[in-house]
């Protein structure tokens, strides 16, 4: 299946609810939104026949958000469900991580290969504040677990808003050396009602991280230096190690023209 462009369509996003245990302020204001009724929500059996028919026309990768998708009782049944349609070569979760924790295992079991973790910073009280009461260490906690589960590589989604400082983006790097983790900054879009300003631009980003280019750094118990290649990647920076190689990357929608390319 192609659209008027030519290009190959072989991924669908399923949002299968649109309800969420935090309130982050870019994303939903304190007194929540209108939610649907539960007949007003395409039932898992309905789900699953959309993607029986649309594997028949080359859709093969599957990822699952919301909402918060984990809340959504029966979760672990339909992404078994899911893995055993033939068609299916890649399915995902996209997750705020804070119920990961004690479903990664039964999560990995059923079939889910990877998970996309949505955190801003690693500032308790700024994350607390920003999503509207989450506990940064149940986030933290399920990001180990989805390791320890095999739910890997671990793609961390960054919101770049103000509370997001360098001691974040020294810690976010240095897990992609440590871990199978990759890490997406994404330019903050405030559009409505935002109880967040908009923080470094994604060329300061950028800029930073190419500060780290040439130190030297730790990894698997070894000095090595730091070396970065642009090439073929696509708008996202590789960090090449001594063994191993890790990712970082950027999302700029919405300022995006000729001056973010120096």
């Amino acid at each position: 299946m192609q659209d008027s462009f030519g290009r190959v369509i072989d991924y669908l996003r399923i949002s299968i609810t649109d309800r969420c245990n935090f309130r982050c302020s870019y994303c939903m204001p304190p007194e929540g939104v209108p939610l649907l009724e539960h007949s007003e929500i395409l039932s898992y059996e309905e789900l699953l026949r959309v993607i029986r028919i649309l594997g028949q026309y080359g859709v093969n990768k599957i990822r699952i958000t919301g909402g918060e998708p984990l809340i959504r009782k029966g979760i672990v049944d339909f992404i078994r469900a899911i893995r055993e349609i033939d068609t299916v070569a890649d399915l995902s979760i996209t997750t705020n991580g804070s119920l990961l924790a004690d479903r990664a295992y039964q999560l990995k079991k059923a079939g889910l290969d990877r998970v996309n973790i949505s955190i801003d910073t690693l500032n308790s009280k700024e994350f607390f504040r920003i999503t509207g009461g989450g506990q940064l260490s149940d986030v933290l906690q399920g990001i180990k677990s989805a390791m320890n589960a095999g739910l890997t590589p671990v793609k961390l989604n960054v919101v770049v808003t103000e509370v997001f400082s360098m001691e974040d983006l020294s810690y976010f790097i240095k897990q992609t050396y440590e871990f199978p983790i990759a890490v997406r900054f994404i330019e903050y879009m405030p559009v409505g009602r935002c109880g967040v300003k908009a923080g470094s631009s994604i060329k300061a980003i950028k800029n930073s991280m190419v500060w780290y280019v040439g130190k030297n750094v730790q990894y698997k118990g070894k000095w090595t230096r730091l070396l970065l290649s642009t090439a073929a990647c696509n708008g996202g920076i590789w960090l090449y190690y001594a063994y191993d190689r890790a990712f970082l990357s950027y999302l700029q929608p919405h300022s995006f023209d000729s001056r973010w390319e120096n």
